[in-house]
């Protein structure tokens, strides 16, 4: 991570760490999506969500090898290594194509909102201004 950004999600996920150490993607996303802070709203909305891009991240520094980076080594989580514990990382196809299609789809519909409210207009055609 780059910034603060996001560190919500990576906290929670570590709270919620398999004490058997094998993780598996669409229990992190179920856990995301009942969590009232880390649910990310619907895609239609447009609006951006650290949580799915965390997550997009947390896979990318599981694909490198590089989930170490994750622990800290100061503040509440000093020294736990929850995140170099984990043994395993198993997604399903599904899994996978929830978080590209949440981060595109969001991108596709801000994109929209953008261009309609640069022409003064809602998007999706509900808003008509009459009399």
């Amino acid at each position: 991570m780059q910034s603060d950004d996001g560190l919500d999600a990576v906290e929670f996920i570590r709270e919620h760490l398999p004490k058997d150490g094998k993780l598996e993607l669409s229990a992190i996303i179920q856990s995301l999506l009942q969590d009232e802070w880390n649910r990310p709203p619907e895609v239609t909305d447009g609006q951006p969500h650290t949580s799915p891009m965390a997550l997009a991240e947390i896979m990318v520094k599981f694909l490198e090898q590089d989930h170490e980076s994750l622990d800290h080594d100061v503040g509440p989580y000093m020294r736990q290594n929850k995140y170099s514990m984990v043994t395993s990382f198993t997604a399903t196809k599904e899994s996978i194509q929830w978080v590209r299609n949440y981060i595109a789809d969001t991108l596709r519909h801000r994109r929209r909102n953008a261009q309609m409210e640069s022409q003064n207009r809602k998007w999706g055609g509900w808003f008509k201004e009459e009399n």
